[in-house]
């Protein structure tokens, strides 16, 4: 009789588990805020740099507070007398 060769019993491959990626994060992008340049177009749209300058120099010319003080008040009053004056 002959002998019955024996099947040979084929080993399963594991599957290998596949590594998840991990999601880099996007970094978020900071606005960079938009300097308001006055002193383009209309007439009544602020202050511009020429009067900002010609401002400073005032400043600088005067010596104290006390004195740029002064310089206001006797503007204000003079300007005050012109409206009396055109209204009588």
């Amino acid at each position: 009789m002959k002998k019955k060769k024996k099947k040979k019993k084929k080993k399963k491959k594991k599957k290998k588990k596949k590594k998840k990626k991990k999601k880099k994060k996007k970094k978020k992008k900071k606005k960079k805020k938009k300097r308001r340049r006055s002193g383009g177009g209309e007439e009544n749209s602020g202050i511009g740099r020429k009067e900002v300058k010609e401002a400073e120099e005032r400043r600088k010319s005067y010596g104290s507070i006390s004195a740029l003080s002064d310089e206001i008040y006797s503007r204000s009053t003079s300007r005050s007398d012109l409206h009396e004056f055109y209204a009588n």
